[in-house]
């Protein structure tokens, strides 16, 4: 019996400790404390000291995701992303909360923003799935490895649509071609191959071998011709008076072969000249564009710019006073984040700066 008695009392102390911690939990969460809020939509989440309640505990997660818990923010994301008790499913609302969690260098939200704007099916989403891939790729290989892979499906399907125009363009110019289309689809696939630079060298190239071939054939001819004027040439008696440099002296034929033979030799030198810068410049490696900084590639993820068509400056300001209503720590947002929002303006405007400077 007393054993007994023992036990309640106990139960009865424990309870209302739990209890006073819940109400404390609760006065520090109703001041803005972002770690008592997301304690206490845990507590709400599994019942643990008060009775178990989904909304209760969405809602003081949602507000500890306000003030920039980070675990908050991710819990917040996969509930609008999935879909749980008292919440549906918003993607633009996923969105939202995966991209604050991104800049801030979370590689499981760039991960999952990669996957979510790789389902949008214009290219704007694709765009930015290349994006987030990319920037996770630093730190995660499977992010790295959808990234590679989605560059490839888009030189694959950028490629088809060029054999699909060439083929469209023949077949209206030609279209009582007997080619088969496996032999057309073969030599198409060869043809795609070669890049620009090569196609111009080997045009250079034939150039020069067709030129050189008719300088030799000019040469037979002008060799030839002086034969066959040195031989039907009438042999002409000088007087003894006459001096004997006369007679060392060439014909007027004969000086003006001499003279494009001169001009064959000097062509020649061009041209192996030509040919040789040719090859140097066959040799040269191209040069590789500048790396562009990884805080770029994040600045215009948080403006929600394309990198490869970054708006002017005045546009640029206006989205930082738009983002500013969210960001700033009166409003939705908090310090870390409006700094985070300065440092992206400041890099979108030294990339335009460097921009306008070129």
């Amino acid at each position: 019996m007393r054993l007994r008695l023992l036990l309640i009392c106990l139960l009865l102390v424990l309870t209302s400790a739990y209890a006073a911690d819940i109400n404390t939990l609760r006065q520090q969460a109703i001041l803005r404390d972002k770690n008592a809020q997301y304690q206490l939509a845990l507590h709400y989440q599994q019942g643990q000291g008060v009775k178990a309640d989904p909304k209760q505990s969405f809602y003081w997660m949602e507000q500890a995701a306000e003030n920039g818990h980070k675990q908050a923010q991710l819990q917040v994301a996969n509930a609008y992303l999935n879909g749980s008790v008292g919440v549906t499913p918003d993607k633009t609302q996923a969105i939202y909360w995966l991209t604050r969690l991104a800049t801030q260098g979370d590689t499981t939200a760039q991960f999952k923003l990669g996957q979510l704007y790789e389902q949008v099916t214009d290219l704007s989403g694709e765009t930015q799935a290349l994006i987030w891939y990319r920037i996770a790729g630093l730190s995660n290989p499977t992010a790295e490895q959808r990234y590679s892979q989605l560059l490839e499906q888009q030189f694959n399907h950028r490629r088809m649509k060029e054999i699909s125009r060439r083929k469209a363009l023949e077949d209206a110019q030609a279209p009582d071609t007997t080619i088969s289309p496996v032999r057309f689809n073969n030599a198409q696939a060869d043809a795609a191959q070669f890049t620009l630079p090569q196609i111009i060298s080997s045009v250079i190239v034939a150039v020069l071998m067709l030129a050189l071939t008719l300088l030799g054939v000019v040469y037979i001819r002008l060799k030839k011709q002086l034969r066959t004027a040195e031989s039907t040439r009438p042999e002409v008696q000088l007087p003894p008076s006459e001096p004997l440099q006369v007679q060392s002296g060439t014909t007027i034929q004969q000086q003006k072969i001499k003279q494009q033979e001169q001009t064959i030799r000097k062509q020649k030198q061009q041209m192996t000249m030509l040919f040789q810068e040719m090859k140097r410049l066959q040799q040269t490696p191209p040069k590789q564009p500048p790396a562009r900084p990884n805080s770029l590639d994040l600045a215009c993820a948080l403006f929600g710019f394309s990198v490869t068509e970054i708006p002017d400056v005045k546009q640029i300001k206006l989205r930082y006073k738009q983002l500013s209503k969210i960001y700033h720590p009166d409003m939705k947002g908090s310090d870390e984040e409006m700094k985070r929002l300065n440092q992206a303006l400041k890099s979108l405007l030294a990339h335009q700066q460097s921009t306008s400077a070129q």
